[in-house]
């Protein structure tokens, strides 16, 4: 089913439901009040149960609309958007696995049935007629953030005072009692915010970055310990924040650590979205809302945050894409710096349907500080490795495993006798196996 069709089911009208039960197959129901869209998050009923679901297209059985079970409701989350159909379905179809299974991962977010909860705020009111010092902190901190509601927690912190110094400024109305939803969006990161000098092959570098911005292109930056990666990568991160779009940057769950996140802190004026294994429950459920949402600029996660709902995803960075953690071994089988070239390659594709097949991979070298001594003697360089135009297999270009990976012996042919041949890892193929003139792509300079 193509992922593009997105239609409307009026109320009563049959469609189907992808659910993340172990099923193989989608199941018909009809759409509930109010009707339902493709792509819209749903519950519906499955025997005794109540499970999650997203609409996947029209009705594809014959069975009786008036005996197919009605959708429950829509669930008010944003609806998965088209890029991530798609996504799930090319993984799916790579990685040999049900779609159920792949609609697990781009939902473990606790909570999706139930509405955005609601907390209790504070915000200025009438001045109290005693000030107390405790006080004027209370309002030095609204102050400070901008008259913002907050908190008993963020103004007890921030002020340095008791709850009940809050509570009876709310009492005597200097302070306004309200809610809010509890998921906020995260704080806008600032792109123009000055980061570290670069030295000039780091900016050759990150020139050469910027320049690819908002075309579907893969970049291997390299480079040895202490050449600056990182602070090159951020400034391409910073060229994506620029022009409106989210970012994202994988890493291994050892390489999360909080000197990361303060690096990343300090380059851009405020902490980004993080998804990890020790993420606690709350926040991966505002994490999950607000990419959807468009509401987190960028998140710093391990390699499950490739499933996340990003509304306008732009930039993919896998750091030290080389690690084995991005490997998944169980469940759903998966290396996360494939499917980072395979959603990339799916979001272009699905907002620039007509110049499909003009995927260009790139290799970009970065010196090691002058005076190392691993320092190389190249220049940077960056080489284009194209496989668009010229007679290349359309299955391999977005597997960037074949380009910058020694290429396997080839896989043999399976006998005659052997009635499903066995499925060939883009890995598996050789120069010869490469259609047409694909020979310049095999290796990079």
């Amino acid at each position: 089913m193509d992922a593009s069709d997105v239609q409307f089911f009026a109320p009563g009208q049959p469609l189907c439901v992808l659910t993340t039960q172990p099923l193989d197959r989608l199941l018909d129901y009809r759409a509930p009040e109010g009707g339902a869209a493709t792509g819209a998050f749903v519950e519906v009923p499955l025997g005794p149960r109540k499970v999650l679901g997203v609409v996947w297209g029209a009705a594809q059985g014959d069975y009786p609309v008036a005996r197919l079970r009605q959708v429950l409701r829509v669930l008010d989350v944003p609806p998965m958007r088209d890029e991530l159909r798609a996504f799930l379905l090319r993984a799916a179809d790579y990685t040999l696995t049900p779609l159920s299974l792949m609609l697990f991962l781009a939902t473990r977010a606790p909570g999706l049935f139930h509405g955005p909860a609601m907390i209790r705020v504070y915000r200025v009111g009438t001045p109290p007629q005693r000030m107390t010092d405790a006080r004027k902190r209370v309002y030095e901190v609204f102050d400070g953030f901008g008259g913002a509601a907050l908190t008993v927690g963020e103004i007890t912190r921030a002020a340095s005072v008791s709850g009940s110094v809050v509570h009876t400024m709310a009492a005597q109305g200097a302070l306004i009692e309200g809610e809010a939803p509890r998921d906020q969006p995260y704080p806008r990161l600032d792109p123009a915010r000055g980061g570290k000098d670069l030295s000039e092959d780091q900016s050759q570098a990150a020139d050469e970055l910027r320049a690819r911005a908002g075309d579907f292109s893969v970049t291997l930056l390299k480079g040895v310990t202490g050449s600056g990666k990182t602070e090159v990568y951020l400034e391409a991160v910073a060229e994506c924040l620029r022009k409106g779009r989210q970012a994202l940057v994988l890493l291994p769950e050892i390489g999360l650590t909080e000197g990361f996140l303060e690096r990343v802190e300090a380059r851009f004026g405020a902490r980004p979205g993080e998804w990890h294994s020790g993420a606690t429950v709350t926040e991966r459920r505002r994490l999950w809302r607000m990419v959807g949402e468009g509401r987190a600029q960028l998140v710093v996660g391990a390699r499950s945050a490739l499933f996340l709902p990003y509304r306008d995803l732009g930039l993919i960075v896998v750091d030290e894409e080389h690690d084995s953690s991005y490997k998944q071994e169980d469940g759903v089988l998966y290396n996360a710096r494939d499917m980072a070239v395979l959603r990339a390659d799916t979001e272009w594709l699905q907002r620039i349907r007509p110049l499909q097949g003009h995927n260009t991979h790139f290799h970009v070298r970065l010196r090691c500080p002058a005076g190392s001594p691993e320092c190389q003697t190249q220049t940077p360089t960056v080489a284009e490795l194209s496989n668009g135009g010229n007679g290349c297999d359309a299955s391999l270009e977005w597997w960037v495993t074949d380009y910058l990976d020694p290429p396997r012996q080839t896989t043999p042919a399976p006998p005659a006798s052997d009635p499903v041949p066995r499925r060939r890892h883009p890995r598996d193929y050789t120069l010869a196996d490469l259609p047409g003139d694909c020979s310049r792509i095999a290796h990079s300079p």
